[in-house]
């Protein structure tokens, strides 16, 4: 909760984490403290739960560094663990495809909290395909998440995020309509 004081120094401890982790064992060329950190932020921002929001802004900290989910679960507690743990894709999936689609299941599985982390990280992400350095598959891959995702979360997570993932895919294509007419 936004202006909770006990919410507040919880999330500041879990922004404090990420950079610390980041700082030691990170390595994603993308900007993953400020990406986590907003995913976070405009969990916070929406009212979601305090376990979410610290999820959300620790969501990408297995993956891009040496943290294990043990860890997570000693230092925040179950219910994020299983929530970081449920966006933390599956490294023995080599198919990227299949990859994110095993995660996007689980987070179905696991429910609104989860999937409402993957919308908001899809968004956010969205901003970054061009830091693959092969910037046209990285911004296939995605349109095909995104499209994926909201196909298998509408109806489910909150109108609002469904909403602005809608918008930012159809300002994504039509941005990719526009210069394969040029």
């Amino acid at each position: 909760m936004l202006g909770n004081p006990k919410s507040d120094q919880k999330i500041e401890k879990a922004i404090i984490y990420l950079v610390d982790n980041f700082k030691k064992s990170g390595h994603n060329p993308k900007p993953v403290v400020l990406h986590s950190i907003r995913v976070g932020i405009m969990l916070s921002a929406m009212d979601k739960p305090d376990e979410a929001v610290i999820a959300g802004i620790l969501h990408d900290i297995i993956e891009d560094t040496a943290v294990t989910i043990e860890e997570i679960q000693k230092d925040f507690g179950e219910e994020v663990a299983v929530l970081v743990q449920s966006c933390t894709f599956d490294p023995t999936i080599t198919d990227k495809t299949e990859q994110y689609k095993e995660a996007f299941q689980r987070s179905l599985i696991l429910g609104r909290d989860s999937l409402e982390i993957r919308a908001v990280d899809i968004y956010t992400n969205s901003f970054f395909y061009k830091f693959d350095p092969k910037q046209e598959a990285g911004f296939n891959y995605v349109i095909s998440k995104m499209k994926y995702f909201l196909s298998i979360s509408q109806g489910i997570i909150d109108k609002h995020i469904y909403y602005q993932l809608r918008q930012r895919f159809n300002e994504l294509t039509k941005d990719s309509m526009a210069s394969v007419k040029n």
